[in-house]
C-alpha cells in the first residue's frame, strides 16, 4: 500500500501521479469493483510529509481536496478534527523537536472512510490512552474524542519502526461521539 509514486506506463491506467502541493508526490489509486452496470468506485488517495511547521496544513488541504469528500462539509470537519488532533500529537509528543515522517492515506466509499497515519516517532498506542469523561477533563481531549467519533481504530508498531493508526468514519460525517 506505501509505494512510492510510479508512472501510469508502469503499472496500470488506474494509478495517476499529480502534484497538488509543490515538491510533493501524491498517488491516487482508483479501485472500481463490481460489473459495468453496478461498480462501485473508491478513491484511496495517500501522502507523505516531513514533519515541521507546515505539515499539519498540507495534510489538512490534501484531506480537503480528496474526491469522494467535496460537498460533504460534515464529513470533512470530522476528518479535518480527526486528522488535525492525532498529527498534532505526532508533532508535539512524538517527534517533538525533531524531523520524521508522516504519511496519510485517505480512501472513501459511500459507507466508509478510511484514514491511515503513519509516522516513526516512538512507538505509541493512543488506543491505550485512559480516556476519562470528556467533560470532566482539563485539556488531553484530542485522542479520547478521535476514538468515540471513530466507528473503528486499530493501531500497530510495525517491526520496520512505523506506528500505524487506522481510524474508519462514517462516509456521512456523522460521528459516534456524545
Amino acid at each position: 500500500m506505501w509505494n512510492s509514486p510510479v508512472s501510469v506506463e508502469e503499472k496500470s491506467a488506474e494509478n495517476v501521479e499529480f502534484l497538488p502541493f509543490p515538491g510533493l508526490f501524491v498517488t491516487m489509486t482508483t479501485d472500481v469493483r463490481g460489473t459495468a452496470d453496478k461498480a462501485m468506485v473508491n478513491p484511496s488517495r495517500q501522502i507523505s510529509v516531513t514533519s515541521g511547521p507546515e505539515a499539519l496544513e498540507t495534510l489538512l488541504q490534501f484531506c480537503r481536496s480528496s474526491p469522494g469528500i467535496s460537498g460533504n462539509q460534515d464529513l470533512i470537519l470530522t476528518i479535518e478534527l480527526v486528522v488535525e488532533e492525532i498529527v498534532l500529537n505526532i508533532l508535539n509528543h512524538g517527534y517533538g523537536e525533531r524531523e520524521g515522517p508522516i504519511e496519510l492515506s485517505l480512501e472513501t466509499d459511500a459507507v466508509q472512510t478510511t484514514l491511515i497515519i503513519r509516522d516513526r516517532s516512538p512507538a505509541f498506542d493512543p488506543l491505550q490512552v485512559e480516556q476519562p469523561e470528556i467533560q470532566l477533563m482539563e485539556g488531553k481531549r484530542g485522542l479520547p474524542l478521535v476514538i468515540r467519533m471513530a466507528r473503528s481504530t486499530a493501531y500497530e508498531y510495525s517491526e520496520d519502526g512505523w506506528n500505524i493508526l487506522t481510524i474508519v468514519l462514517p462516509a456521512s460525517g456523522d460521528s459516534h461521539a456524545v
